[in-house]
């Protein structure tokens, strides 16, 4: 395809997604599968090019409003998408600059902004000029592509230094690094290594959670035999911790052990539960959709997993049959996602403190339902994918003053060494990005009386 037909595909995202509420990831997969004919060159190059311009789209405003004299805010929403493209080109990617400023006039005429081609070519040729200068001129906050008001609260939260330090993980390659964890019960390390070699895939152990690695492909992550057999499922470093911390649960499991994972979808803790119990006892997976309890359906016949079973169900909504049923409560709620803004650089233009109030009365909710559900001497999970402490040690410490039943477990011993802090002797951990070597996370092991 030509470079401008790639293009026009990325302005099509760019314009989509900040213009609406409409997930990054949702926009990208929808372009491509609509457009088969692309080769893997062509699709790699709209991913990448979509999520940076994404992330850096504070950065690009910045600079922009520094070489144009027409304010960002007053450009035509298209142009303006045009000039984010073309600049994060020249900027942040290896593209030659002039391809990107000719490809993004090819552009605007071909949109039927031929009166415009002069001011985005002059644009752009300045950017590249001066582009040097442009990027050392830029604060850490805007580099990294995080809006003055969410960087305002990571300093309420965290000091200067953490929150630059988040700045910067936030838009750090590693951290990008897809990570999946074997499966444990269907394959040893050389059998799923060597799986992947015949593909032209390799993978990494991570170093700091057992049987995660990262996996590194130049094509399509679906069609590797590895995941078509089930010798792998994608599941975050951090994510994997929160499972691991229960792993004494777990692998002690019979037949008659019951796991409910309550907000669920794709099914990365779903499937983890399965693998260290043996495939023994029950998982009931759980969320609120069909389309949700499919995935994890999908995940849970790839991996091989007989004991897992799903549910359409709303954890803010009582279910009688669920009271004190279960040995294990998986609760990982709906939060503001800020622990992983690197895989998902669209949440920082949508999260508003008002929102993430909004998700902490949905969280006690949930949290204030699900209780109902662990045993008497069971065990429950609390956890998050997020930096923000009115959702997680605040939401902590709010359960247990309401429910005292609940003990927090230390959970020290259980953690990575690389990833144990002072409060992991009290039971929960919050992981901060830029700090330790993984997304932000927060988890909590908590025990009924």
């Amino acid at each position: 395809m030509s470079d401008v037909g790639t293009r026009g595909i990325v302005l099509n995202i760019i314009g989509e997604v900040l213009s609406t509420d409409r997930f990054l990831s949702d926009a990208v997969n929808d372009a491509l599968s609509g457009c088969p004919e692309l080769t893997d060159r062509d699709r790699r190059f709209i991913e990448h090019l979509s999520y940076l311009t994404v992330e850096k789209k504070t950065a690009l405003d910045a600079v922009l409003n520094k070489v144009s004299s027409v304010p960002v805010p007053k450009m035509k929403p298209v142009v303006r998408n045009i000039l984010y493209i073309g600049a994060c080109q020249i900027l942040f990617m290896e593209t030659e600059d002039y391809a990107a400023v000719n490809e993004s006039v090819k552009l605007a005429v071909k949109r039927g902004f031929s009166g415009l081609k002069g001011f985005v070519n002059g644009i752009l040729r300045k950017i590249s000029r001066e582009k040097e200068s442009l990027i050392k001129g830029l604060s850490v906050r805007e580099k990294a592509g995080i809006p003055e008001d969410l960087y305002e609260l990571m300093t309420e939260w965290y000091d200067t230094e953490t929150a630059e330090k988040i700045c910067i993980a936030c838009t750090d390659a590693e951290g990008g690094r897809l990570t999946v964890r074997r499966n444990v019960s269907k394959c040893t390390e050389e059998e799923f290594l060597e799986s992947l070699r015949c593909d032209g895939a390799e993978a990494a152990p991570t170093g700091i959670v057992k049987d995660t690695y990262y996996l590194k492909t130049s094509g399509d992550l679906t069609q590797l035999a590895a995941f078509k057999n089930g010798l792998f499922y994608v599941q975050d470093l951090s994510s994997a911790v929160s499972g691991d911390i229960v792993a004494d649960l777990l692998k002690k499991a019979g037949p008659d052990f019951r796991v409910l994972d309550t907000c669920a979808a794709p099914g990365g803790k779903t499937v983890h539960a399965a693998d260290l119990m043996a495939n023994k006892g029950t998982v009931l997976s759980c969320d609120v959709s069909e389309k949700k309890t499919a995935l994890i359906r999908e995940n849970a016949e790839r991996a091989g997993f007989t004991c897992i079973r799903t549910e359409v169900q709303d954890a803010s909504e009582y279910h009688a049959d669920f009271e004190e049923a279960f040995d294990l409560v998986i609760c990982d709620v709906p939060c503001s996602g800020l622990g992983v803004l690197v895989k998902k650089p669209d949440i920082r233009y949508h999260v508003t403190e008002a929102s993430m109030d909004g998700l902490v009365e949905i969280q006690r909710s949930i949290l204030r339902n699900v209780q109902r559900y662990v045993k008497p001497g069971g065990t429950m999970v609390f956890s998050t994918c997020t930096i923000n402490p009115a959702e997680n040690e605040d939401n902590l410490f709010w359960f247990l003053e309401r429910f005292a039943a609940f003990t927090t477990v230390s959970i020290k011993k259980k953690l990575p060494e690389k990833l144990r802090t002072e409060t992991a002797e009290d039971g929960y951990v919050q992981l901060i990005p830029g700090i330790h070597p993984c997304d932000g996370f927060f988890m909590a092991r908590l025990e009924k009386m």
